[in-house]
């Protein structure tokens, strides 16, 4: 079986506890993507099966999650937009822990007449 390519936006506590879980499943290729490169490298030194990307101010999301089946934002709220609009661009199912911020919700509801969208869980 082939493994679902998952991409988590956040290296904070939310982020490393879903990479860690996710990425002794076996059953998921989990990349996750961060701004910071000190929040990427504690994660890198916790030896786990993952693909660390660093995501610059201004550079566009989407090319870095094309190919992937699910997208996980675990990113404070003012960057929910951002990765609610790469999801939509590259057409990835797509989940939160947040009530869905405003500038968010057209991204999300264009995406969900084609994937899965799973906001607030």
């Amino acid at each position: 079986m082939s493994q679902v390519k998952l991409t988590l936006f956040g290296a904070g506590h939310v982020g490393t506890a879903l990479a860690t879980v996710l990425a002794g499943h076996g059953r998921f290729a989990v990349q996750v993507i961060d701004g910071s490169d000190d929040a990427l490298d504690r994660l890198q030194g916790l030896g786990l099966p993952l693909t660390l990307r660093h995501l610059a101010p201004g550079e566009e999301a989407h090319r870095l999650i094309e190919g992937q089946d699910i997208v996980v934002a675990a990113v404070p709220d003012q960057a929910v937009a951002r990765v609610a609009e790469a999801a939509l661009l590259v057409k990835a199912h797509y989940l939160d822990f947040i009530p869905t911020p405003r500038a968010a919700r057209a991204s999300l509801d264009a995406l969900a007449g084609h994937r899965a969208v799973l906001t607030g869980c």
